[in-house]
């Protein structure tokens, strides 16, 4: 663990307010919000299978990494020396780095699909220039070491590739395939659930079991072509899913906690009804609602030619 140290003390000589903005900056892209972000628009405005195939792998590449994180328990760097910490200390134990397995299951992905399939090299070493760029964050910043990011990018970069060979051997059932993650994150939760630092499979169960049924009815029964749309239709669908979902997530927060309800109760509850919205909820209002919408003006536009 020493030499660790001194990586990461070698790393910060160069520490200062430019470069401390610069490595703050590029670890947002390992962030919660970045998968967040990538998975919305895949989502709503682009391919809901590939979107589908990219929630999975990062869902299941997370919760083997809160697993090893859990039973292994290795503080993190700053916890015997505060000195190492650049910027806000991150919450939970430091093996294997969450942030670059983040990285790693997102622009693996998008590598794969829009570099490696298409031929573009330069988009492949794009992504993966970000992910290690992410992991030089995460020991800059002095939250993780060397090994703990090495391992969040193999477990991230491995279950990648494994998704999206898997994804190409089912076929048209993937949504059959995707509820077999609801019990896997029904035992993790029934394992896991007895420290603060535990809420991890909380969140993860409940967009995984969300997104599983959500995806599982819209398939079957509202079938929104997210594709059909103009650009700025697409970006007016983004904005205001994407409040709708900060505002079930963050909004029912404070009413959780002035109500007393549990931490894991509270936290299953509110990311259940965020994967739900995304995954069915905004599908009915984009088709139904924004239908309606666009044939009232498309009827104005022919009786104003007629």
């Amino acid at each position: 663990m020493t030499w660790e140290i001194n990586i990461i003390k070698a790393l910060q000589t160069m520490s200062n307010s430019f470069f401390d903005a610069i490595f703050l900056g590029i670890t947002k892209f390992g962030e919660e919000i970045a998968f967040i972000a990538v998975m919305v628009i895949l989502l709503w405005c682009y391919d809901k299978r590939f979107a589908l195939l990219m929630g999975l792998n990062f869902l299941a590449a997370a919760l083997t990494v809160n697993i090893l994180k859990n039973v292994i328990k290795r503080p993190r760097p700053f916890i015997g020396d505060n000195s190492l910490s650049i910027g806000e200390q991150t919450h939970g134990y430091s093996f294997p780095s969450g942030h670059t397995q983040t990285a790693a299951s997102i622009y693996t992905t998008l590598a794969i699909h829009f570099g490696l399939r298409k031929k573009r090299i330069w988009f492949c070493v794009l992504m993966f220039l970000i992910i290690v760029l992410v992991g030089l964050s995460r020991m800059y910043l002095g939250q993780h070491y060397l090994t703990d990011v090495l391992i969040g990018f193999v477990i991230g970069t491995v279950v990648s590739v494994a998704t999206y060979y898997i994804f190409s051997l089912i076929k048209d059932k993937e949504e059959y395939w995707a509820l077999l993650i609801i019990p896997v994150a029904i035992v993790a939760m029934a394992i896991f659930h007895g420290e603060p630092a535990h809420k991890d499979f909380f969140v993860a169960g409940g967009v995984s079991i969300s997104v599983a049924l959500g995806y599982f009815v819209e398939k079957k029964y509202i079938k929104y072509n997210v594709r059909q749309e103009l650009w700025w239709v697409q970006i007016i669908k983004v904005i205001f899913g994407a409040a709708i979902a900060l505002l079930i997530k963050e909004g029912l927060k404070p009413l959780f906690d002035i109500w007393g309800v549990d931490l894991f109760l509270g936290t299953f509850i509110r990311y259940f009804l965020v994967g739900i919205w995304c995954s069915l909820g905004a599908m009915a209002v984009f088709k139904y609602g924004l239908g309606a919408i666009k044939n009232s003006i498309n009827q104005k536009k022919q009786a104003a030619n007629n």
